[in-house]
């Protein structure tokens, strides 16, 4: 199956196209912490599947997010790269906004 796409020439159409995967920012999130490995990030990720957290892994490192370790001391672990790090202050507004808009939701008891 393909990957989706908006196929438009806009900067975050485009951005959607590689970060709109359900699941791909909470990797992100989760590598912002630093360099993990495959179980690491499987463990802290509940309710993904290890396929997709394999195919995920693999079209994030394809798009330039994450690499592997090498260099690290740790070669089996996965890091951000530069492009993936610049998410940071994305992550984090998301975040914020997530929380503002659970504020009166029923379900947590608010």
């Amino acid at each position: 199956m393909a990957r989706r796409s908006y196929d438009q020439y806009c900067g975050l159409a485009r951005a959607l196209d590689v970060l709109g995967e359900r699941w791909t920012l909470l990797i992100v999130r989760n590598l912002l912490l630093g360099p993990q490995r495959y179980s690491e990030l499987l463990r802290g990720l509940p309710g993904i599947t290890t396929n997709l957290l394999a195919k995920r892994l693999h079209e994030m490192e394809a798009e330039g997010l994450i690499e592997r370790g090498e260099g690290t001391s740790d070669a089996a672990a996965y890091l951000l790269t530069g492009i993936g790090r610049d998410l940071e202050p994305a992550i984090h507004a998301l975040g914020r906004d997530g929380v503002r808009s659970r504020r009166g939701d029923v379900r947590r008891g608010g």
